[in-house]
Protein backbone atom coordinates (compact mmCIF):
# COMPACT_ATOMS: atom_id res chain seq x y z
CA UNK A 1 0.00 0.00 0.00
CA UNK A 2 2.98 2.39 0.86
CA UNK A 3 4.34 1.88 -2.72
CA UNK A 4 0.79 2.66 -3.95
CA UNK A 5 0.67 6.05 -2.38
CA UNK A 6 4.44 7.12 -3.69
CA UNK A 7 3.19 6.11 -6.78
CA UNK A 8 0.11 8.22 -6.56
CA UNK A 9 2.10 11.31 -5.20
CA UNK A 10 4.79 10.77 -8.01
CA UNK A 11 2.22 11.39 -10.66
CA UNK A 12 0.23 14.18 -8.93
CA UNK A 13 3.45 16.43 -8.49
CA UNK A 14 4.14 14.74 -12.15
CA UNK A 15 0.54 16.05 -13.22
CA UNK A 16 1.30 19.89 -11.78
CA UNK A 17 5.06 19.77 -13.12
CA UNK A 18 3.69 19.23 -17.05
CA UNK A 19 0.34 21.62 -16.50
CA UNK A 20 3.37 24.76 -15.45
CA UNK A 21 5.34 23.34 -18.57
CA UNK A 22 2.29 23.32 -20.47
CA UNK A 23 1.29 27.28 -19.33
CA UNK A 24 4.90 28.39 -19.77
CA UNK A 25 4.87 26.67 -22.89
CA UNK A 26 1.84 28.20 -23.90
CA UNK A 27 3.21 31.89 -22.74
CA UNK A 28 5.83 31.15 -25.39
CA UNK A 29 3.02 31.35 -28.08
CA UNK A 30 2.39 35.22 -27.26
CA UNK A 31 4.97 36.44 -25.37
CA UNK A 32 7.63 39.41 -26.68
CA UNK A 33 10.70 37.82 -28.54
CA UNK A 34 12.57 39.35 -25.80
CA UNK A 35 10.87 37.00 -23.12
CA UNK A 36 11.44 33.73 -25.11
CA UNK A 37 14.60 32.97 -23.96
CA UNK A 38 13.00 33.35 -19.87
CA UNK A 39 10.52 30.80 -21.20
CA UNK A 40 13.28 28.86 -22.49
CA UNK A 41 15.14 28.79 -18.88
CA UNK A 42 11.98 27.95 -16.87
CA UNK A 43 10.85 25.05 -19.52
CA UNK A 44 14.40 23.20 -18.55
CA UNK A 45 13.81 23.79 -15.03
CA UNK A 46 10.58 21.93 -15.14
CA UNK A 47 12.27 19.71 -17.41
CA UNK A 48 14.90 18.74 -14.65
CA UNK A 49 11.84 18.25 -11.90
CA UNK A 50 10.30 16.11 -14.18
CA UNK A 51 12.81 14.17 -15.40
CA UNK A 52 13.74 13.53 -11.19
CA UNK A 53 10.58 12.39 -10.51
CA UNK A 54 10.26 9.90 -13.82
CA UNK A 55 13.59 8.45 -12.16
CA UNK A 56 11.46 8.27 -8.79
CA UNK A 57 8.60 6.37 -10.83
CA UNK A 58 10.66 4.00 -13.06
CA UNK A 59 12.04 2.86 -9.92
CA UNK A 60 8.72 2.10 -7.93
CA UNK A 61 7.81 0.18 -11.56
CA UNK A 62 10.83 -2.32 -11.70
CA UNK A 63 10.20 -3.03 -7.99
CA UNK A 64 6.20 -3.79 -7.85
CA UNK A 65 4.61 -5.47 -11.59
CA UNK A 66 1.27 -4.99 -10.10
CA UNK A 67 2.20 -1.20 -9.71
CA UNK A 68 4.07 -0.89 -13.21
CA UNK A 69 0.64 -2.65 -14.81
CA UNK A 70 -1.58 -0.14 -13.17
CA UNK A 71 0.74 2.63 -14.20
CA UNK A 72 0.81 1.07 -17.89
CA UNK A 73 -3.39 1.21 -17.53
CA UNK A 74 -3.52 -1.90 -16.75
CA UNK A 75 -4.32 -3.98 -13.82
CA UNK A 76 -7.78 -2.23 -12.47
CA UNK A 77 -7.82 -3.91 -9.23
CA UNK A 78 -9.41 -1.71 -6.65
CA UNK A 79 -6.63 -0.43 -5.18
CA UNK A 80 -4.86 0.42 -8.16
CA UNK A 81 -8.02 2.37 -10.18
CA UNK A 82 -6.62 5.65 -8.86
CA UNK A 83 -3.12 4.89 -10.16
CA UNK A 84 -4.81 4.26 -13.63
CA UNK A 85 -6.98 7.44 -13.10
CA UNK A 86 -4.13 9.73 -12.90
CA UNK A 87 -1.99 8.04 -14.72
CA UNK A 88 -4.57 8.72 -17.57
CA UNK A 89 -4.86 12.27 -17.04
CA UNK A 90 -0.70 12.54 -17.14
CA UNK A 91 -0.85 10.93 -20.51
CA UNK A 92 -4.28 14.24 -21.71
CA UNK A 93 -1.80 16.67 -20.51
CA UNK A 94 1.43 15.15 -22.35
CA UNK A 95 -0.89 15.14 -25.59
CA UNK A 96 -2.02 18.69 -25.08
CA UNK A 97 1.64 19.31 -24.68
CA UNK A 98 2.78 17.49 -27.74
CA UNK A 99 0.27 19.61 -29.33
CA UNK A 100 1.48 23.35 -28.30
CA UNK A 101 4.91 21.68 -28.96
CA UNK A 102 4.17 22.15 -32.72
CA UNK A 103 3.18 25.93 -32.50
CA UNK A 104 5.73 26.82 -30.48
CA UNK A 105 8.49 25.68 -32.74
CA UNK A 106 6.46 27.19 -35.71
CA UNK A 107 6.93 30.48 -33.54
CA UNK A 108 10.27 29.73 -32.93
CA UNK A 109 10.93 29.48 -36.78
CA UNK A 110 9.31 32.52 -37.40
CA UNK A 111 11.16 34.38 -35.18
CA UNK A 112 14.29 33.12 -36.70
CA UNK A 113 13.15 34.17 -40.24
CA UNK A 114 12.44 37.73 -39.30
CA UNK A 115 16.18 38.26 -37.57
CA UNK A 116 17.33 36.77 -40.31
CA UNK A 117 15.93 39.21 -42.86
CA UNK A 118 16.94 42.09 -40.34
CA UNK A 119 20.86 41.15 -40.39
CA UNK A 120 20.38 40.57 -44.16
CA UNK A 121 18.55 44.07 -44.45
CA UNK A 122 21.73 45.50 -42.19
CA UNK A 123 24.07 44.03 -44.09
CA UNK A 124 22.65 45.76 -47.43
CA UNK A 125 22.38 49.11 -46.11
CA UNK A 126 23.96 52.08 -46.56
CA UNK A 127 26.24 51.96 -43.12
CA UNK A 128 26.91 48.53 -44.03
CA UNK A 129 28.65 49.54 -47.74
CA UNK A 130 30.25 52.31 -45.73
CA UNK A 131 31.84 50.17 -43.28
CA UNK A 132 33.08 47.97 -45.43
CA UNK A 133 34.93 50.72 -47.67
CA UNK A 134 36.08 52.24 -44.80
CA UNK A 135 38.40 48.93 -43.78
CA UNK A 136 41.56 49.36 -43.53
CA UNK A 137 44.67 48.16 -44.56
CA UNK A 138 47.34 47.97 -41.43
CA UNK A 139 50.21 50.32 -42.21
CA UNK A 140 54.26 49.45 -41.61
CA UNK A 141 54.43 48.37 -38.15
CA UNK A 142 50.86 47.57 -37.97
CA UNK A 143 49.55 50.63 -37.25
CA UNK A 144 47.44 53.21 -39.07
CA UNK A 145 45.68 52.16 -42.04
CA UNK A 146 43.98 53.82 -44.47
CA UNK A 147 40.49 54.56 -45.85
CA UNK A 148 39.22 52.74 -48.57
CA UNK A 149 41.27 50.86 -51.82
CA UNK A 150 41.52 53.64 -54.32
Amino acid sequence: MEKLLQALDILQREEEQFRRFYAVTSEMLICPEEELNVHMEERSRLQKKIEALEKKKKALRSADKELDAALSGGGLSAANEEICVQARKLQGTLYQISRLEQQVIGRLEKERNILEKKIRENNQGPAAKASRFLVGEPGPAGRGGRIGKA
